[in-house]
């Protein structure tokens, strides 16, 4: 399974991370250095580059009506 993880660099993103790569999931980590997760432009482009499986169309509605607030 491909499985992005956001804050792998925090103390619990690390180690899903590692135990994940570990049950040979393809693992993609993303640091706060690599994107910011208040900026909602830049979240839902950086979802919309994945090649995933399953993507929230709620969630992408949610983080677009908060832009407005």
């Amino acid at each position: 399974m491909r499985v992005t993880i956001l804050g792998s660099a925090g103390m619990a993103g690390h180690i899903v991370a590692k135990y994940l790569e570990r049950q040979g999931h393809l693992v993609h980590s993303v640091t706060r250095q690599d994107l910011d997760v208040t900026d909602t432009v830049q979240l839902s482009t950086f979802f919309d580059s994945l090649n995933t499986d399953f993507r929230s169309e709620e969630h992408t509605s949610e983080l677009q009506s908060r832009e407005t607030i």
